[in-house]
């Protein structure tokens, strides 16, 4: 929970909209927007949504029509009551923050979006869109390479990353609470921080190797009892970066 409370305290301080410096602030049918010159709107803060959301493609404001086209990467961190989002073929970019009015915004590929909704139940996005995609509910970027969202309110106990998935983002799995078995491909070659904090996984199958070594980040806050199996050649690796059980993949019962 620590940890979430300071993703909710960054988002406050670091990515709010402010009206003199990065456009205008507004909330259309329950959402928060900021505003910008060539009618452009950008997702802000919004922790307090209740059930489906549906991103739309375009708002109107005093008259005027704006493109919803960016997230800003902490809007829904948090949002406890958040259950399906669908996100539209608008949405290009990911704003990590903003610099001289959005000018030279900053795209984050390795956070997670929804991070801290654990009663989100599955992620959509439109075939259409440019930057990101959907797998069973689970939200890739658009070339399937890298996984920013498994949705913590998902009930499967069982769940396979796909093969060419090669990065796992920042707490992607973090708050899973159903999630009882991970089945990570050999393709997979990056964790990133905080990959499955706060999750009652019984174990996470790691098939591939790490040529470019691990990081002890990716295994903070892992239930103690998750038990990761790895290639033979691949265990002391994982020793000096999680204090758990670390067994050879030849070991896992069918």
């Amino acid at each position: 929970m620590k940890k979430l409370l300071v993703f909710a305290v960054l988002s406050c301080i670091l990515f709010s909209c402010e009206k003199e410096d990065t456009g205008l602030l507004v909330t259309i049918d329950g959402l928060s927007y900021c505003l910008f010159h060539g009618n452009m709107a950008i997702i802000d803060s919004n922790k307090t949504w209740e059930g489906e959301l549906n991103i739309p493609e375009t708002i109107e404001d005093k008259g005027e029509s704006y493109t919803v086209k960016g997230i800003m990467v902490f809007s829904f961190n948090g949002c406890t009551g958040l259950t399906k989002v669908r996100i539209p073929e608008t949405i290009d970019r990911i704003i990590f923050h903003a610099l001289n009015g959005m000018n030279g915004a900053v795209s984050s590929d390795e956070t997670n979006l929804f991070g801290g909704c654990t009663a989100l139940e599955s992620i959509e996005v439109d075939k259409a869109n440019s930057i990101l995609s959907s797998v069973d509910g689970v939200l890739f970027n658009k070339d399937r390479t890298h996984l920013y969202s498994y949705p913590a309110g998902a009930k499967q106990e069982n769940y396979t990353i796909p093969e060419g998935t090669t990065s796992i983002g920042n707490s992607a799995f973090a708050f899973c609470e159903s999630l009882q078995i991970l089945d990570i491909p050999k393709s997979v070659q990056h964790i990133g921080s905080s990959a499955f904090m706060c999750t009652h996984l019984k174990a996470i199958i790691i098939r591939g190797t790490f040529p470019k070594g691990l990081h002890k980040e990716s295994f903070e806050g892992v239930d103690a009892a998750t038990i990761i199996y790895v290639q033979q050649s691949e265990i002391e690796k994982f020793k000096k970066v999680y204090s758990g059980t670390v067994l050879p993949l030849e070991s896992l019962q069918d």
